[in-house]
């Protein structure tokens, strides 16, 4: 148990003794892309599809499709999370979490931008996808010690001379291009200020404390349910360097539900003062 963090129960993912299944080939943090899955894949991919009621297959369930036995171990139990999630009303709950620790913060999006309406359906798929997509990863690797170091941090620099993308992965912990962002990039104009502005809010330790409130959340809702169990069988299969990868996606994905829910809550904003100058 973390005393920081009273009723949350942690396995330290570094500590837990494991057997390994070594892998040879490097993992690919793209993963496997959806137009280069075989038979066997493409089908798991359409049942993640499926499930999650999204257009697309977010990056982690790519990534860990490059070890198929925890990957079908993983889709097969994919109906039971959603299950558990809707029993919990998790992705209400988990959305409604990620709003009350953003309360103190006032968003608002940058002067003179707004969002297109297949932007609107980005958020809305990624609000729909990440919650269970949270629970997944819970369930492949269990709950972390703490969150994993550089994510969205009070401590990420306050400028950056490399690209957008390039910035936006250093700031995420240096792991991934969160998906979210990376289909953002389909606007660029609209990326850069967004980014901007969530970068400016991150430093201000905003997000930091809505993400830790959210993960915190997501423990304590899964604790000794069947995604502990699901974390303890799938980790022996898989090698060093994915779980390495995967431990990531806890904090990643609650990092993107809180930056999903700021954005939202933004237009929400931009939308309620235009009908009141109306």
């Amino acid at each position: 148990m973390d005393p920081a963090r009273p009723g949350v129960i942690y396995f330290p993912l570094p500590y837990l003794e494991r057997e390994i299944v070594k892998n040879p080939r490097p993992i690919d943090k793209l993963g496997v892309p959806e137009a280069a899955a075989d038979e066997q894949i493409a089908e798991g991919y359409s049942q993640i599809r499926r499930q999650l009621g999204v257009p697309f297959v977010p990056t982690i369930y790519r990534i860990l499709a490059q070890c198929p036995e925890p990957f079908f171990v993983a889709v097969d139990a994919l109906e039971d999370i959603v299950q558990l999630a809707e029993r919990m009303d998790f992705r209400r709950r988990v959305r409604q979490q990620s709003r009350a620790a953003l309360n103190e913060s006032r968003c608002c999006l940058p002067e003179g931008v707004e969002l297109p309406a297949p932007f609107e359906t980005v958020m809305a798929n990624y609000s729909a996808a990440n919650p269970i997509g949270l629970i997944f990863s819970l369930s492949i690797v269990g709950s972390l010690s703490r969150p994993h170091p550089g994510v969205m941090d009070s401590l990420i620099p306050a400028t950056a001379d490399t690209d957008l993308s390039a910035d936006i992965v250093a700031c995420h912990g240096d792991v991934i291009l969160p998906g979210f962002w990376r289909d953002t990039m389909a606007w660029p104009e609209l990326a850069q200020e967004l980014w901007t502005c969530t970068r400016t809010h991150s430093r201000e330790g905003h997000l930091e404390r809505a993400r830790d409130s959210v993960l915190d959340f997501a423990a304590a809702a899964t604790s000794g349910t069947a995604v502990d169990a699901m974390a303890e069988k799938l980790r022996p299969m898989m090698p060093d360097d994915l779980v390495e990868i995967l431990a990531w996606f806890p904090t990643g994905i609650s990092t993107m539900i809180v930056e999903v829910e700021w954005l939202l809550g933004a237009r929400r904003e931009a939308v309620e003062a235009a009908g009141a100058s109306a």
